[in-house]
């Protein structure tokens, strides 16, 4: 399974030294790291891939890596890809890890990504971490910016560290240059890396030189801690949790005039909350423990303002030369533009005369076509009158005669109207009579049923029936009468 140790820490905290010791110990940092440069002359010890990514998440979001304030990284889709498409390409090394200061801002971020992995974090005093940066010139408006950023990088370290104890392992800088065996001891305890470091490559790596250590003194803390407490406090605090702490070891000599001085100045203020005045203390407090690095970042400060200074006015110079060119070159345009203005004008007011004589002729012409238009229109609406009004006429006489044959159809229709009452009335005298004559058919039905059955019994006598023996009667035909 592949192991993965990540070291960080403030910049100029000895974060390269210790990187070189595990890369030569076996650590895996990176195919392609940052090259060499003026001010880490043995080199960053610090993957490109981190390095960019770390940077251009910081720039597109409007900061550098001298950042003051708390930052929170939430990455979006894109960030994320990448990420862990630079974790993949490692992922088959069985031990490796990376470097880059910036990490501390990342912390988070990295520990979703590689859960498994562990961080050693190495930290050192702000005022030794303000005058590296001093003499690598990295530090404008003398330096109050510096201790902000080593608040801000080391805040957000100390709070992961307390946060995650088992994969996090704290060391001072100057506890693993005096004592690398309890360092080794510490890493192959925490992490389990089977790593070998020896004092022999250690001496081959380290140039005191180059992590250069700050006599420091009571006065010198009391004066920091008035100019800015808060780094006091955590630089106390990463000692107090540290697994390998800085031993103070103040100077036993004799403070100069004026340190003593200053420290009693700055003593006597409550505290210094006023930005500038920090500022002014600062300035003092670096001069006073490194006056000649102070001397020369100030006079690299000087020569860059010349220079930006000279490159202004060259570049102001060049503007003049070039406004001058434009202008030249924009009057003889005006004067050119002026002339064919001038010809075109002069075209165009020939053709307006020319278009004003063909609309005039064309208008006429129009008015002309319209009156004779309208002379025939008046013809023909005074034949349409005409017409309109025969017509009318003819309407009339019509309305006329259907007023009287509607006159005619009234008196008709009321006749109607009373011989149908009369009718009505017939018809109702013609249907009482059909009644009575029903009632008296009814009646005489009824007699004749009578008589037949008078007849019936008498000729059903013995001397009938003797009768018709003899053929004397004839039998007769009930049931048959004639339908009239």
């Amino acid at each position: 399974m592949s192991r993965v140790i990540v070291i960080t820490g403030m910049h100029r905290s000895g974060t390269s030294l210790t990187t070189s010791l595990l890369q030569s110990a076996g650590i895996k940092i990176g195919e392609k790291l940052l090259p060499p440069a003026e001010g880490n002359p043995r080199g960053y010890f610090e993957d490109v891939e981190f390095y960019q990514f770390q940077e251009q998440a910081l720039r597109g979001r409007g900061l550098n890596y001298m950042v003051t304030g708390e930052f929170v990284f939430e990455p979006n889709p894109t960030e994320s890809e990448q990420a862990l498409a630079i974790i993949k390409e490692r992922e088959g090394l069985p031990v490796w890890g990376w470097k880059d200061p910036r990490t501390c801002l990342f912390l988070e971020f990295w520990r979703q990504l590689l859960p498994g992995a562990f961080f050693l974090f190495v930290y050192r005093h702000p005022l030794e971490v303000l005058l590296s940066l001093i003499r690598r010139g990295d530090v404008e408006n003398f330096g109050l910016e510096g201790i902000d950023a080593w608040v801000a990088y080391n805040r957000s370290l100390k709070r992961f560290c307390e946060r995650h104890r088992e994969s996090s392992l704290l060391c001072h800088i100057d506890g693993i240059t005096r004592s690398l065996g309890q360092f080794a001891e510490l890493l192959e305890r925490k992490f389990c890396s089977g790593l070998r470091l020896d004092n022999s490559v250690l001496q081959s790596l380290y140039w005191p030189e180059e992590l250069r250590r700050v006599s420091l003194s009571s006065e010198i803390e009391k004066a920091l801690g008035t100019i800015h407490p808060e780094a006091v406090e955590l630089y106390d605090q990463l000692n107090s949790i540290a697994d390998l702490p800085s031993k103070p070891e103040y100077s036993t000599s004799r403070s100069s005039p004026e340190l003593s001085a200053f420290s009693e100045f700055v003593s006597s203020l409550s505290r210094a909350d006023d930005s500038g005045r920090r500022r002014a203390l600062l300035l003092f407090l670096t001069s006073a423990l490194e006056p000649d690095t102070l001397v020369r970042f100030l006079k690299r400060q000087a020569e860059y303002f010349n220079e930006i200074e000279m490159r202004h006015f060259e570049h102001q110079r060049a503007i003049d030369t070039q406004q001058a060119e434009h202008q030249r070159a924009i009057d003889t345009l005006q004067a050119g533009h002026q002339m064919a203005i001038k010809a075109q004008q002069a075209e165009h007011q020939m053709a307006i005369e020319t278009q004003r004589a063909e609309h005039q002729r064309a208008i006429e012409t129009q008015r002309a076509e319209h009156l004779r238009e309208m002379e025939e229109a008046r013809a023909w609406f005074a034949d349409q009158q005409s017409n309109w009004r025969n017509l009318a006429q003819g309407q009339e006489q019509t309305v006329q005669e259907l007023r009287v044959a509607i006159n005619e159809l009234e008196q008709a229709m009321a006749l109607l109207d009373s011989e149908r009452s009369d009718w009505q009335n017939l018809a109702e005298q013609h249907g009482l009579v059909i009644k009575q004559q029903a009632e008296s058919l009814t009646s005489l039905e009824s007699e004749l049923t009578f008589w037949e059955s008078i007849a019936r019994r008498f000729w059903d006598g013995k001397w009938m029936r003797l009768g018709l023996k003899l053929g004397i009667v004839r039998s007769p035909n009930f049931g048959h009468r004639d339908a009239n």
